[in-house]
């Protein structure tokens, strides 16, 4: 069964399902609902948590053993693996066999980038989602962003005026996770129901220094030291890494794309133009995208995935020396030890 993100956490508390699929690009929204199906299955008794980033490659007789035998000391299990790639046959029959015959002591989360048509449409999905709940998750559009917005602050008690809404919109520029902070920001900073622009626009003011997109300009314009320093300051202002992440990799994807386009500058601005980049910041874009090469995006990209797994608790890295060598790459620059 397919719903969208807002409608997870009244299924939630109806019936805990076996199986929660987590499917769609945008971080913030793919986080929100893991985090919601988590709490849900500790409610429930399900106190252990294993996680699996399941990348090309991966051994799914790791996850075929859990499907056959209890665990240890009788302990109910929150089992995570994160779709990194399509699974390889092996995998997609572990799965499926999962779906059908799903352990008693065992919850099964499975996150995912987005999934194309041609893989919803196949026998094995199929069966997978037909005995599970699939939040399927598509980006907002700018469009979409002040009602999403409206009604994040309406449920956190709030009565906002079109003006603050607007002025939101404007200061987070769709990164929906900025969005959520900055509401929790004004719900401890504002008394009362009523928001206006000027409330909005004061307490925005008091944000860091920096911001994200500040980091991502001097990227795409190869200044690595700048680039580095504003990491740096935003590291230390307390701005959390998954709001710095998704703008990496917002842009490492961007660039990997017009990367593809070179040679076609009608493409690469039609590209420019779907991603809602200024018209005045077309030409940064386009000469890092010919100039940076495919091995730096490689690296870009691997360091991204490192950074997540480290925010999300699997891989014991620090996730900000990821992200700066992610940084590092796309200026240009082979990150240390590279």
């Amino acid at each position: 069964m397919r719903i969208k993100p807002e409608s997870l956490a009244s299924h939630l508390k109806q019936k805990l399902p076996e199986i929660l699929l987590v499917s769609g690009d945008d971080p913030f929204l793919s986080q929100e609902s893991s985090d919601l199906y988590r709490a849900a299955c500790k409610t429930q008794g399900f106190n252990e948590r294993l996680s699996y980033p399941a990348n090309k490659g991966f051994d799914w007789s790791q996850l075929e053993e859990h499907l056959q035998s209890m665990s240890l000391f009788g302990e109910n299990r929150l089992v995570e693996v994160h779709l990194q790639a399509l699974p390889d046959d092996a995998g997609k029959k572990v799965l499926c066999a999962w779906a059908e015959h799903p352990p008693e002591d065992s919850r099964l989360l499975l996150t995912s980038s987005r999934l194309q048509t041609s893989t919803l449409n196949t026998k094995w999905f199929k069966t997978i989602e037909n005995h599970c709940l699939h939040v399927q998750i598509w980006p907002l559009t700018m469009a979409e962003l002040p009602q999403w917005i409206n009604q994040r602050l309406r449920a956190k008690g709030f009565a906002p005026t079109s003006g603050a809404v607007k002025a939101l919109c404007e200061n987070v520029e769709g990164n929906l996770l900025a969005a959520a902070q900055e509401i929790e920001k004004l719900r401890l900073l504002v008394d009362g129901k009523e928001l206006d622009e000027t409330t909005v626009m004061r307490c925005v003011a008091n944000s860091s220094h920096y911001s994200v997109y500040e980091l991502m300009e001097e990227v795409i314009q190869s200044h690595s030291r700048h680039a580095l320093h504003i990491l740096s300051s935003l590291r230390s202002e307390g701005v959390a890494p998954p709001i710095v992440l998704w703008a990496v990799t917002r842009e490492m994807r961007l660039l990997a794309k017009l990367k593809r386009a070179a040679g076609s500058s009608n493409d690469a601005q039609a590209l420019l133009g779907k991603h809602n980049i200024p018209r005045k910041r077309w030409p940064a874009y386009e000469k890092q995208a010919r100039q940076l090469r495919p091995r730096l995006l490689q690296r870009a990209h691997q360091h991204c995935l490192k950074a997540e797994l480290s925010i999300k608790g699997s891989l014991k890295d620090d996730p900000w020396l990821h992200i700066q060598d992610a940084c590092l790459a796309l200026t240009g620059h082979m990150p240390p030890g590279a």
